[in-house]
This record gives C-alpha cells, structure tokens and sequence, in this order.
C-alpha cells in the first residue's frame, strides 16, 4: 500500500514539474500576446515605483496584475520573466489538481498518466501555456467552475457551494474573456442546484450563488471611483474596444449582451423542469456545456477572442473536469480516454485550420525567432543595453516586458522626465518617441514634442527607427537601425 501511494505522489510531482518546465520552455523567448505584455510591463513599472499606483490599482483586469506583482520580486532575483514563472507555476498546479482529482475518483495510475498525457498534449492546453498568466487562469476558472457544478448538484456541500461561488469573480476579474464566461454562466446556475434545495428555497440560493460575483464587481466600481473619481474607468475602454464590430457605443453593446443573458433565463426555467428529476450528472453537464456554447457565442459575435483557438481553449479545462467527475465503471477509464483522445484529434484539427494564431508558440517550440513580433518587442531589445532612456513607460507598457528591467528609464514618475515636460526642453541621452497614430491618443513624449518623430531635436541623432519607433540619442550609440 506504502509503495503504490509512493508512485502515486511521484507521478503527481513529476507531472507537475514537467508541465512547469514546458512552460518556462515555450516562454523563454517572451512569447506573450500583446495585452499579456503590456499586463507584465505594468506590474514591472508597479513593483519599481515607476507608475501612479492609483491609475495601476484601477485597472483591468486585477487578477493576472495582483498575481505578476507578487512574482515580479522572485521572478526578477532568478532572472525569469514574471509572466513565464506565474505561467509555470500555474500550469503544473493545474496539471497536479487534475491528477488528484481523477485519483481521488479512484483511477487507476496507468489510466492517471494516459489522460495526463492527453491533456498535455491536447493543443488547447498548449495554446493556454503560450498565451500566458491570463489564459492559464482561464483554465483554472471553468475547472473550479466545473467541479462546483458538479460536486454541488450531486450533494449539496457547502465546498462545493464555495467553489461554484468563488469561481465566477475569478473568471470576471481575470480578462474580458472571463467576464464573457461569468455572464453566460448566470443563467445556468441554478442547473447547479439540488432539487429539495431549488423547490424550497429558489430565490435565497439564486441570491448566495451570485453574490460573491455582485460584491466583486460593486467593490471594483467603488475602487475606481475613490482612485479615478469614475466607476466604470475599468469597463469603458473594455467595452470600446469591443465595440468597434459594429461601431456603436460601448453602453449599447453592454445592454445588448444584459439582453442576450435575460433572454437565455427566460428559457432555463422550462430547462429547469425538464432537467431537475433527471440525474445530478445530466444537469451538470447540461449546465457546463451551456456556459461554454453561449461564452463561444457571445465570444464570436462581440469579436473579443483573437482566433478561434482562443475562443474554445476554455473548453479543455471543462472536458478534464467531466473526464474526472463521471460516474464510477469498469469501463470507465478506456471510455473517457477514449473521448479525450478523440477530443485531441478534433481540436487538432481546429488548430491546424487556424495556424497563423498558433505560429509564435510554434517557432518558440522549435527555437528559431519569433515572427511578427511587436514594434514594441522590437524596441524593448534594442533598449536592453541602454541606461537613461526617456520614454512614456505606463503608456507603452510591452516595452518595459521585452526590454526586462525598468531600471535606467525615465518615465512620468522621475523628476528628470517632469521637468523636461515643464520646461519643453530634452535632457536625456536616449529619447524613444512614437509616431502620431491617426484615431489613438499619442503618448506625453508625442503630445508635449510632436515635431520629435519627424525632426529629432538640436544635439539629437537618429539611432533606431523601426515601425513607427524612433530613438533619439546625445550619443554615439550605433548605426540607424
């Protein structure tokens, strides 16, 4: 008994530890999309006193940012980029709680490491590692949402409860694309209910199921409004964003997608009926696929996911949670290996119909250079090797993440970088300038200098220009690149 609980703990160790070294492995070439980025770079500039604290404790989302805040000083002291040690850590813990999960439900070892196997190779699961903390979290969200569903439908505990509650702000507060997920999970949680529970006290358990989530939200508004003096200074440039697939006003697609939620709990109650004398397991997962199928919906229409990779890599976190959560049989570990493998090669397929999305963590697998990388990336390495830089850090915050320091800059928090702005006078022995975008706000280097880009400034030579990017520099620091 000793030595099969050994192998037992061994093989979750060692899975956990070979997840989180793949991750490190796909992230050594900070291999980030661009909001991750400029997600890391805030949190660098937050850590090192170079940005407003107000304007960083307000932002969206809070999560991922609170998380890269806490690893920075580690990440920094082994010389790791925040997001590949956040991302590491969080992938082997969930491939070690997906491991303790099915042995709990009492697979056996060999059916334990074939599934784990599946599930690491599962291009979904991939996609997540090399999309970074942000995605990751995502997984963790659905999988506790999952299990929530699950465990409370079938007994009613109060865990189980805990976990269902807990698991709607996580997905809220980890990126838009969870908040899309928490909303769509609204209307469905009430499958999630044991039926003595839901015919005797429908409202109150509505109300403990949503709380957490309400309280949340309402905490944030209130946050923004001491820091910013505005509520909704986290949701509007969100919903703006958003907006631009059909080009009206956030508030507008904010009531369209209340409505398309109001309009789903019309029809659950009648789902409600049919599903509550059925099993716990039917409603569950009558209640899990639905989360996912109206997130995707929500997901295409609004156009907040980059591919469609992006859209469904959710929804290998829910097939782990039904793999684990099915009803004990003898067949049971062939059949769900089965439909997991299946579901490997479907996504596969998925995948390979979308390989633009996939080509960075590709050429970030097999070692060559990253193509299309950012001009941001691009200017953060030049900057690398260059102390005293000028530049509007909080606006460009993926700069800070590819050059991997924040030390030697001169951002809007330094004296150096105030007084210039006062005295509209350059000082500094590297300026970073970018050029005017039509439709954006410029940055405070491009606003106070708009004639930097185009005409440098006297004692000034030209150094870098690439995509939209100049440096300007007192000295002799290289050819134009």
């Amino acid at each position: 008994m000793t030595a099969h609980l050994t192998r037992a703990r061994l093989t979750i160790i060692g899975f956990g530890l070979l997840a989180a070294l793949a991750s490190l492995w796909l992230a050594r070439a900070n291999l980030w999309p661009a909001d991750t980025a400029a997600l890391a770079g805030r949190a660098m500039l937050g850590m090192n006193g170079k940005a407003d604290l107000a304007t960083l404790l307000a932002a969206y989302p809070p999560l991922p940012y609170v998380l890269l805040s806490i690893v920075e000083p580690f990440a920094a002291l082994i010389g790791i980029a925040a997001p590949a040690l956040l991302t590491a850590g969080l992938a082997g813990g969930f491939l070690v709680a997906y491991i303790v999960t099915m042995r709990r439900a009492r697979f056996e070892v060999e059916a334990v490491v074939f599934l784990a196997l599946l599930f690491c190779l599962h291009p979904f699961a991939l996609f997540s590692v090399a999309s970074g903390p942000e995605a990751m979290l995502l997984l963790w969200g659905v999988w506790l949402y999952g299990l929530g569903l699950f465990g409370f439908r079938a007994t009613g505990g109060v865990n189980d409860l805990i976990t269902l509650t807990l698991s709607l702000p996580l997905l809220a507060f980890t990126n838009l694309e969870g908040a899309v997920i928490a909303v769509s999970a609204v209307p469905f949680l009430l499958l999630s209910v044991p039926t003595q529970m839901l015919q005797r006290f429908y409202v109150s358990v509505y109300t403990v199921l949503l709380f957490p989530l309400l309280f949340s939200i309402f905490a944030f508004c209130i946050v923004s409004w001491i820091l910013l003096h505005d509520p909704l200074a986290f949701v509007t440039p969100e919903f703006l964003q958003a907006a631009r697939w059909s080009s009206q006003p956030w508030w507008l697609v904010a009531a369209a997608c209340g409505a398309g939620v109001i309009g789903t709990m019309v029809i659950v109650p009648g789902m409600i009926l049919r599903v509550s004398t059925r099993r716990p397991l039917q409603a569950a997962a009558g209640a899990l696929l639905g989360t996912m199928m109206l997130a995707a919906a929500l997901l295409a229409i609004l156009g907040l996911s980059s591919s469609a990779i992006g859209a469904l890599a959710p929804t290998v976190a829910a097939a782990a949670v039904v793999s684990a959560r099915w009803p004990i049989e003898r067949a049971r570990a062939l059949r769900t290996a089965a439909l997991m493998a299946i579901g490997l090669l479907i996504a596969l397929s998925i995948t390979l119909t979308n390989i633009a999305a996939i080509r960075p963590a590709l050429d970030a697998l097999f070692g060559s250079r990253i193509a299309g990388t950012t001009p941001e990336a691009d200017l953060g390495e030049y900057l690398a090797g260059r102390d005293d830089v000028m530049i509007d850090a909080i606006a460009h915050p993926a700069v800070v993440t590819a050059r991997g320091a924040t030390r030697g800059l001169i951002t809007a928090t330094d004296p150096a970088f105030t007084v210039a702005i006062l005295k509209r006078e350059l000082d500094a022995p590297h300026v970073a300038v970018r050029q005017h975008q039509p439709g954006e706000s410029d940055d405070l280097v491009t606003r106070i200098f708009p004639a930097l880009y185009a005409q440098g400034a006297p004692g000034y030579r030209l150094t870098y220009d690439h995509q939209g990017w100049r440096v300007w520099s007192r000295t002799q620091s290289g050819d134009i690149q």
